[in-house]
């Protein structure tokens, strides 16, 4: 199974409303580089004051860049049936890669994931850059896709030196959320129609289920490229297509 190092930027923390500006990966063979991707992300949105400062992506470094959609077949394929690596990984990067190809109209990934953030209480630290200070890593530059999965590399590099591969392995999760169990649902059908009861009218929604809990599903509906919470009681059928 291929290992990739995965980091992204992006306008916010909300995967439903912010999107992805700057990927990269790193391809490893035997925990040696294979190769490196790196490319900047055009999402047709406003970047947030908040969000430059930290990353200090620009609308114009952007104007060039292709939207995800047009990489995202290209991504798939790379990120699929792979094991992940990275920091904050499974809370935060792929689920905006997963939002983002929900948008595309493509299929979410299920990899396996190493989540370096796991190992915040083991090194008594809060962030990726703490974990490097503590194991005196360089750091020139931060917050940048490449760059922070170069010091991700890093940090695997001197746990493996220092313990063992399989103290790595012992933290690889295989990444599953409730999209999946909604996949699953759906007769693994990841388009489907749902027809809800609303006040006043029944409505279709056309499109993804991204989200369910015990009351509401949230849905994006590609007729209106819109996110919608439909409670669960109101439903009246899924049908898969």
């Amino acid at each position: 199974m291929k290992q990739i190092i995965l980091d992204i930027e992006t306008t916010g923390i909300n995967p439903k409303n912010d999107r992805i500006i700057e990927i990269a990966f790193i391809e490893l063979n035997d925990w040696k580089i294979e190769s490196e991707f790196s490319t900047l992300i055009n999402p047709n949105v406003k970047i947030p004051e908040k969000a430059y400062k930290i990353h200090n992506i620009s609308e114009k470094m952007l104007i060039d860049a292709p939207s995800f959609e047009k990489i995202s077949d290209f991504l798939r394929e790379k990120l699929s049936n792979s094991t992940i690596f990275g920091y904050k990984c499974l809370k935060f990067d792929l689920k905006f890669i997963n939002y983002e190809l929900l948008r595309a109209n493509k299929i979410p990934i299920f990899p396996n994931v190493f989540d370096l953030s796991l190992l915040n209480e083991f090194f008594k630290t809060k962030s990726l850059y703490q974990i490097a200070k503590k194991l005196k890593i360089d750091i020139k530059k931060r917050h940048r896709a490449l760059i922070d999965a170069q010091i991700t590399l890093k940090i695997l590099r001197w746990i493996i030196e220092n313990f063992s591969e399989n103290f790595i392995k012992g933290y690889i999760l295989k990444y599953e959320d409730k999209l999946k169990l909604l996949t699953e649902l759906t007769n693994n059908k990841i388009i489907s129609k749902i027809i809800y009861r609303g006040k006043y009218k029944i409505s279709e929604h056309i499109g993804f289920p991204i989200e369910i809990s015990q009351n509401y599903i949230i849905f994006y509906n590609t007729l209106h490229n819109k996110l919608y919470k439909l409670y669960l009681n109101k439903i009246i059928r899924i049908e898969s297509e």
